[in-house]
């Protein structure tokens, strides 16, 4: 089939299904949607960054209405504050996580996205913002369609189960039809590689550079745990420079202003990131405190590793389910025996992957390895900030994932093939598509559905 015929399938699906998410699941239930929409939307209104100084009494009113309007509380089992305070400051559960005057090039997008409806209805705000996501949900979902076709040009039906993948992940579907900010960073990063990948094979051109490390930029300024993916797009070009300087195809003077306009790029992404300044900093701070190095020789010599043993399970565990599917705010599962399967599932994906790997042309070897550093260095990062926390609470949310969900994808894809001979593959990618869209319609409508229409909160 067509390249085109193929990308305007998958848009469609992308969109349809993007669609749906967004009709079923209601208002605030996306990760952190209040918070975020409170700082979009005062961004929309003063048109410039703002602080938690900027915050509105008469938006607070209405976001804290809305929230109780629409049963939030009830969702998380909990009941609402009585009376309703007043500003969204002192909000128990939703006013304590407040992103207001924390800068994101996504908070810019959708509240462009948000001023020509900022005179109306606050949930009408609220969709109009969340049609954004559905559009980059789609996009990413293209880019990943492209990144396996690059990083295995001869078998098409990876880039085909990678991209059904990313599009009927039912954990996914939530997030793109959702009000965050880390869709903006999942676009930026698939990005990111698709160029990583294409210089790979056609050589990076000083416009291919650009791009990339525009998006590595940005991607940066939008989300901190965009950072995880990063050092693999510039690992590549350092080494794609090296070989020009050794064949020495590169003049002095173009190397030293490359050199000197990346290194003042990264200086300001660092300055601009303030995620990543928090993250540097709580970092700095965990090594030079005499608590947690106390803390950590006690787990090496035993006295406490059986205590930092079940924490960390219980951070993977919640980890894994909430990659695949953990909606409203953590409190909406499947069935314990699904996650069962799933872990089985993707410990034979990963076999798998190795073995595709391994089998692999000596042509492609190098992009199945970046594609598989992209996937692992999310879940390195994630354990980094675990071992580095005071709290260990970090390690919880599989969305920090997304950021490498096209690698992922084409990680699950190209393993589960691999398990099959070639002759099969076709009906084992029709067989991993329907086991696909059977996880995402039992996860919307035997789950979501029954919580948020069907149950009776008291």
């Amino acid at each position: 089939m067509r390249a085109a015929p193929v990308l305007w399938l998958l848009a469609a699906l992308a969109l349809v299904r993007g669609a749906l998410y967004l009709a079923i699941i209601p208002p605030w239930q996306g990760p952190d949607e209040p918070a975020h929409f409170e700082a979009q939307r005062l961004l929309a209104e003063y048109r410039r960054p703002t602080s938690l100084a900027d915050s509105s009494p008469l938006l607070d009113r209405e976001l804290i209405h809305s929230l109780f309007t629409y049963r939030t509380w009830s969702f998380l089992y909990r009941q609402p504050p009585a009376p309703l305070p007043g500003r969204f400051e002192n909000l128990p559960q939703f006013g304590v996580g407040r992103t207001t005057g924390r800068f994101s090039l996504a908070y810019v997008l959708y509240a462009v996205a948000v001023a020509p409806w900022i005179d109306k209805p606050i949930v009408i705000q609220l969709y109009a913002m969340r049609a954004i996501s559905v559009v980059i949900g789609m996009a990413v979902v293209l880019l990943t369609f492209a990144i396996a076709r690059q990083a295995f040009p001869a078998r098409p039906l990876v880039a085909w189960g990678a991209a059904l993948f990313v599009l009927f992940l039912p954990q996914r579907g939530v997030t793109t039809a959702s009000l965050y900010d880390g869709n903006l960073a999942e676009l930026l990063t698939t990005s990111a590689l698709y160029l990583t990948l294409k210089g790979m094979r056609q050589g990076f051109t000083a416009w291919r550079v650009t791009l990339l490390l525009l998006c590595c930029g940005a991607a940066c300024i939008t989300k901190a745990t965009a950072f995880a993916v990063l050092p693999v797009p510039l690992i590549v070009l350092a080494g794609a420079l090296r070989k020009k300087i050794l064949d020495r195809r590169v003049r002095p003077w173009r190397l030293a202003l490359g050199v000197s306009i990346c290194a003042l790029g990264v200086l300001l992404t660092v300055l601009l990131s303030q995620q990543l300044l928090a993250y540097l900093k709580g970092w700095a701070v965990t090594l030079f405190n005499q608590e947690w190095r106390q803390r950590v020789m006690l787990v090496i010599s035993g006295e406490r590793l059986e205590k930092a043993l079940a924490g960390f399970s219980v951070a993977c565990k919640t980890l894994f389910m909430s990659f695949w599917m953990y909606f409203s705010w953590l409190s909406l599962t499947l069935p314990s025996a699904l996650y069962l399967i799933l872990f089985v599932l993707t410990l034979l994906l990963i076999a798998g992957w190795f073995v595709c790997v391994r089998n692999t042309a000596a042509a492609d070897r190098a992009t199945a390895r970046i594609v598989s550093l992209t996937a692992a260095l999310p879940i390195l990062f994630l354990l980094g900030l675990f071992v580095s926390s005071t709290t260990g609470n970090v390690l919880r949310q599989g969305r920090f994932l997304f950021v490498a969900i096209s690698a992922l994808a084409i990680v699950a894809a190209g393993g589960w093939l691999t398990l099959f001979p070639q002759r099969f593959e076709r009906a084992a990618l029709l067989f991993f598509t329907a086991g696909l869209v059977a996880l995402d319609a039992f996860s919307l409508f035997n789950t979501a559905i029954p919580f948020f229409y069907l149950t009776p909160f008291n």
